[in-house]
C-alpha cells in the first residue's frame, strides 16, 4: 500500500501559494473533495485555487450557510460548495441536483461523502485534499497519489 503523500505549510499565505500551483493542473469536470476540521484552510485553498485560476480572491467566502458559490475566472467557472447542511446522503440527487454537475467547470466540494458521489463520478477525476492544524501550521494530506505533487 502507498503511503499518502503530505505538505506542510506554515500559514494562510503558504497555503495560498500551494493552491494556486494545484490550480493549473485542474481543469473542468474535475471534482476536489475537501476534507477537514473547521477553520484548517478549506477555504483559503479554494480562495488560492480561485487566484490560481485568474479570479477574484477576495470574492471567495465559506460556503457553510449558502451551501454553494460559483466564481468567475477567465477560462473556467469554480464552484465551491459544502454540503454539511444537506440532511441526508441522497437529498442533493431527490432534488434533482446531480445535474448541477453535468456543467463543465471546476468542483470544490465540502463534506462530498453527504452525496452518491459514484453515480456523478464517471469520467472525471475526483482529487481528495484533507486538511489538519497542527501548532499553527496546516498539514494537507492527500489520500490518493497525485502525480502533480512529483
Amino acid at each position: 500500500m502507498e503511503k499518502k503523500s503530505q505538505i506542510i505549510l506554515a500559514d494562510e499565505n503558504e497555503t495560498i501559494a500551494f493552491a494556486r500551483k494545484i490550480a493549473k493542473f485542474l481543469k473542468p469536470g474535475d471534482i476536489v473533495n475537501l476534507s477537514g476540521e473547521l477553520g484548517a484552510g478549506k477555504t483559503t485553498f479554494a480562495r488560492g485555487v480561485v487566484l490560481g485560476l485568474g479570479g477574484d480572491e477576495n470574492c471567495v467566502h465559506s460556503p457553510t450557510f449558502s451551501i454553494s458559490h460559483e466564481y468567475e475566472c477567465p477560462t473556467v467557472i469554480v464552484n465551491h460548495c459544502d454540503f454539511y447542511r444537506l440532511p441526508e446522503a441522497d437529498e442533493l440527487e431527490d432534488l434533482g441536483g446531480l445535474e448541477f454537475f453535468f456543467e463543465p467547470k471546476i468542483y470544490l466540494i465540502e463534506w462530498l461523502n453527504r452525496i452518491n458521489v459514484k453515480k456523478i463520478l464517471a469520467s472525471r477525476a475526483l482529487l481528495s485534499v484533507d486538511f489538519k492544524i497542527d501548532a499553527g501550521s496546516r498539514i494537507i494530506n492527500f489520500p490518493e497519489k497525485w502525480n502533480i505533487l512529483d
